[in-house]
């Protein structure tokens, strides 16, 4: 019994570590809207990390193999207003190993702050993403100890 309340206590701390991680990526998500995202997909040539960015959504989103160039990811854009729900509607707990490990090369640099003068809506997807694989890492690692 004292082992059973020791790993349940742990996977309370460990879920306490994600939750402020989902919640910054819900807050991500709720500041983006059909107008920057429109924005963002207009850009000609973007800054790098936008595109890597938007990169990483699209691994996240679509599990692509590899990473898309710009045209293909503002085809992912084609429907602001869809990609947004994508966005809302992602599996944060259920991601394939392969898809983190294409995607954090991409986001290992980026951060909210660099990213505002380049995109407001590149900044607030970077947020979402850089949190959705923090999030998943916890959970990952705490998901078996909920259920022993």
């Amino acid at each position: 019994a004292a082992e059973a309340q020791r790993m349940k206590n742990e996977a309370d701390n460990e879920l306490e570590e994600a939750l402020p991680a989902m919640e910054k990526a819900k807050a991500a998500v709720d500041c983006l809207d059909k107008a920057s995202i429109t924005e963002l997909k207009t850009f000609g040539k973007p800054a790098q990390e936008c595109i890597d960015v938007v990169a990483a959504c699209g691994f996240l989103l679509r599990q692509e193999k590899r990473k898309l160039g710009w045209k293909e990811c503002q085809l992912m854009m084609k429907s602001p207003q869809q990609f947004i729900d994508d966005v809302k509607n992602f599996d944060a707990e259920h991601i394939p190993e392969q898809v983190l490990a294409n995607t954090e090369p991409l986001i290992g640099n980026l951060n909210f702050e660099s990213m505002k003068s380049k995109s407001l809506a590149a900044a607030h997807l970077t947020n979402w993403v850089v949190n959705i694989v923090t999030y998943n890492k916890i959970y990952t690692k705490v998901a078996p100890l909920i259920e022993k």
